[in-house]
């Protein structure tokens, strides 16, 4: 029943979560796409109504002075007489330098310098916004009437000494300001690229807590979705390991929960600033994990078998050696490097065509539904790596893949439900036939008339206490047992009621009281063999007293009221710990026990060890000539045609 509920909830979690996903990707604010965005160094928001839209981007040309952090009034004065050089926000700041074989990363300082005018307008509670700036900043606002009265709005990493990274998406309140100027210093040692990555935006203040709030709200959804699908496919991975899919589905949720953790500064916040290099590095690696992921997801989403793994193998090896350099190259060079990590994607992609090419072509189950489904990650992807290139945009990779892991976790997860319950009839079928196979064996060890075990397996059970008789003290016992004149009760009341007469002493022997390792079967047609390890002469002979007792008080009603009273006569014989010959002697000693009790008299019990020596000498001869060696039941027929008395 709980496997059979995993689909179900698997299909309304990735429907809920395809349904939030797309509702929250449409309604959160995007301040890429504000309007009424001024380009050029003056940004005139005075007449910008911030209550209809509440959203004003900075992205355009910025009055730029790279090695310096001006002063206020110096950078009032250059704005003045225009001697600074311009520079398009957002961007890397490497574009517009002259590269330096001292410098090639363009490491240093530099000032950002742009007019901005706000509507004067007190209930607006304007607030800046600056989403990305590498590596470490500080924010100042200077009055244009009044340069020396500026303030500095706030700042973010450290502008000397030990650098410390600045957090992305931070906000700096704009209160009582109207006209003037708003200069970023900025500092960059540790990636590439560097400067203003993202562009700055004005807000209006309940605006844009309200856009926090959604946002926070949908990264700790992703990050709660991604976590919860690496956890169910892992679960049914444990369930049923001949699937890779549940195993890389968990892998690629995995991913992308570490790539929610790196993008959204949780990780940051956890672990402090101090870590922005490693983090940067992991962010990276893990793009590549989520490429390899993509493409062994889709081989084994489609071949279902780890031997048909080998090109993803190839490739995440190629991949290991990249998260290689990523751990041990220098940042600058690591993130130099971001295009390589780019062509990787790519090449992934190109593969994952390929392998739908070749489903599709040899018709495998499925293969449309997978391939067409690769489309919106892809898409996502190759959008994303244009969007980081441009430094600017919305990135659509973690939603795509979102939407695209949970829809196939229920997909997989149909798939091994299904596999689980074929597995689970087939057990089942196979135990059926393994139940049958075993009562077939064991009836055909059994006696069809009694129920007790047949000759055939005496002799094999025989032969193993034989083989074992040597690691117990007192040996090995048998005791042989025949129904007394029972050819005359077949002569007198019919061979039914002879077979109900064996049927009936088969029952009363069954419940003799003998140990588990004790063995009782149908020797001859009226007798049977009791077969006793680990028990002397003594425990053998107290057995047969004990059954010769139940025997003889024992009754079968006949038709009409007749009841028929029984006797048995029996002999018994005892192999002592590491004696010599074969099993088979010992089952001649006690047929020669019995025979010398049934010449006594009827309900008589007989021991081997209780013949004289003539006795024994006479078996002895019988055991050892050729003619009791070919035929041992003709040597039992001559043996009972002696004329066996008491004192012979």
């Amino acid at each position: 029943m709980a496997r059979a509920t995993l689909p179900n909830l698997s299909t309304v979690t990735a429907l809920f979560q395809a349904f939030l996903l797309s509702v929250l990707m449409f309604s959160l604010p995007q301040p890429a796409q504000a309007q009424n965005a001024v380009s050029g160094v003056h940004f005139d928001l005075t007449e910008r109504d911030f209550h209809e839209t509440p959203y004003a981007m900075l992205n355009g040309d910025w009055w730029f002075e790279f090695g310096a952090h001006l002063t206020p009034e110096e950078a009032h004065d250059a704005f003045i007489a225009d001697n600074l050089d311009a520079i398009a926000v957002p961007s890397d700041w490497r574009d517009t330098l002259t590269e330096a074989n001292t410098n090639p990363f363009s490491h240093g300082i530099a000032t950002y310098l742009s007019r901005i005018s706000l509507p004067d307008d007190p209930h607006n509670h304007l607030i800046l916004v600056l989403p990305r700036v590498a590596d470490a900043y500080v924010v100042y606002w200077i009055p244009a009437n009044d340069p020396a009265n500026w303030h500095e709005l706030g700042e973010d990493g450290t502008l000397s000494g030990p650098i410390v990274p600045a957090h992305t998406m931070r906000a700096y309140s704009l209160e009582d300001f109207s006209d003037g100027y708003l200069m970023v210093h900025v500092r960059k040692e540790l990636q590439s690229y560097g400067g203003i990555l993202r562009a700055p935006y004005i807000a209006q203040s309940g605006a844009y807590q309200n856009y926090l709030q959604m946002l926070r709200l949908s990264d700790g959804m992703v990050m709660g979705i991604t976590l919860f699908v690496s956890i169910f496919n892992l679960f049914l991975f444990l369930l049923y390991r001949k699937d890779p899919a549940t195993l890389i589905l968990a892998l690629g949720g995995f991913a992308l929960f570490l790539r929610a953790l790196t993008m959204t500064g949780t990780l940051e916040i956890i672990l402090g600033m101090n870590l922005r290099s490693f983090l940067t590095r992991l962010e990276i690696a893990d793009i590549l994990l989520i490429a390899w992921t993509t493409y062994a997801m889709h081989q084994a989403l489609l071949w279902r078998r780890f031997s048909n793994l080998k090109g993803p193998i190839l490739i995440g090896m190629v991949g290991m050696l990249g998260a290689a350099f990523i751990f041990t190259a220098p940042l600058p060079q690591v993130t130099e490097a971001i295009s390589l990590v780019h062509l990787y994607c790519f090449a992934t992609f190109v593969l994952i065509l390929a392998t739908s090419a070749r489903a599709i072509r040899v018709k495998q189950p499925d293969a449309w539904f997978y391939s067409v489904g690769w489309l919106l990650p892809m898409t996502a992807g190759l959008h994303d790596i244009y969007t980081s290139n441009h430094f600017g945009g919305i990135y659509l990779a973690n939603p795509a893949f979102l939407i695209f892991i949970s829809v196939y976790s229920w997909k997989v997860g149909h798939r091994v439900i299904t596999e689980l319950n074929r597995a689970e009839f087939l057990r089942q079928a196979r135990k059926n036939l393994t139940e049958l196979h075993q009562n077939a064996m064991a009836s055909a060890r059994h006696d069809q008339l009694t129920g007790l075990l047949d000759r055939h397996a005496f002799d094999d059970e025989l032969l193993l206490a034989w083989q074992e008789k040597d690691s117990c003290d007192d040996g090995l016992s048998l005791v042989v047992l025949e129904i007394d004149s029972f050819q005359a009760i077949a002569a007198t009341h019919g061979q039914e009621v002879a077979d109900m007469t064996l049927r009936s002493v088969a029952e009363l022997l069954s419940h003799s009281l003998l140990r588990k390792t004790d063995r009782i079967c149908r020797y001859q047609e009226a007798s049977f063999m009791f077969l006793l390890p680990c028990a002397n002469g003594s425990k053998a002979r107290e057995v047969a007293e004990r059954v010769r007792h139940r025997i003889k008080l024992h009754e079968v009603t006949l038709d009409a009221g007749v009841h028929l009273r029984l006797q048995a006569s029996f002999g018994h014989a005892t192999a002592e710990p590491n004696a010599e010959g074969h099993c088979h002697q010992l089952v001649q000693q006690a047929q020669l026990a019995l025979d010398h009790a049934q010449t006594c008299g009827t309900g008589m019990i007989a021991g081997f060890d209780a013949l004289t020596t003539a006795q024994k000498a006479r078996l002895h001869y019988w055991l050892t000539s050729p003619e009791a060696n070919s035929d041992i039941e003709a040597a039992h027929v001559k043996l009972h045609s002696q004329s066996w008395t008491k004192a012979s």
